[in-house]
Parts: structure tokens; sequence; C-alpha cells
């Protein structure tokens, strides 16, 4: 029996064009970029790997870390993202979720480190 295979991309803070444009660089086995590909063909790219990863839902996560939901994200981020599969985002402000034009889970973490369970109230 063979163990199934979860993909991880991670997403960096001040470099997601970049690393989201080498998702579908890594997932088809080609060169990775080095630096943001040029405009003319950046959105195609993004539609492409947004695609890509939507093909196969169960077999990837991808962690945004130190999402700012602002101008940036919305316009070349967000429209990019997978509307199927496991998309984690981490973020310091706590209404990131709220921001979003997705559907969107949040989990407040107070600066204490341990989650709040909007059901059972702060574990300490």
């Amino acid at each position: 029996m063979r163990a199934n295979n979860i993909s991880v991309f991670w997403i960096r803070p001040y470099r997601s064009i970049l690393d989201y444009c080498n998702v579908l660089a890594l997932l088809s086995n080609a060169e990775t970029f080095k630096e943001v590909p040029q405009q003319s063909i950046l959105d195609a790219l993004l539609k492409r790997t947004r695609a890509h990863l939507e093909s196969a839902p169960s077999r990837w996560i991808l962690i945004i870390d130190h999402a700012e939901i602002g101008y940036f994200f919305r316009n070349f981020i967000e429209p990019y993202l997978p509307r199927k599969g496991r998309v984690l985002m981490t973020s310091r402000f706590h209404n990131c979720s709220q921001r979003m034009k997705v559907q969107a889970t949040s989990l407040e973490v107070p600066d204490n480190g341990y989650p709040i369970d909007p059901e059972i109230g702060d574990i300490e």
C-alpha cells in the first residue's frame, strides 16, 4: 500500500508572487524562477498555477505566511488563490479572514500563543 503524498508550498512574505509562480514550476518539474516573470506572462502563469492546484485539491497545502490583506494582496494574490484545496494563512491582523473576498475561517491566537476556542473560551 502506498502512502499518500502531500506537497506543502510555503509562500513567504515579501516574495509572495515569486513563490506562487514557482509552485507551478515545481509541480511541472520545470526550472524555478529567480525573479518575478514579466507582466506580459504573469497573469497567465498565475492562472495556470491556480488551475493546476484546483485539479488535485487533496494533494497539497498552500501556506501563506504573514498575510496582509491590503491592496497588493487583494489585487495580485487573492484572485489567483485556488478555490478548492487547503490554504493556511498566518497574519498578525485579527480581522484578516473577514477582509478576504473568499470564504475563510479564522482561529485567533492571543499574544500568549494559546488558541482561543470560541465555544469554550481561553484555555488559561
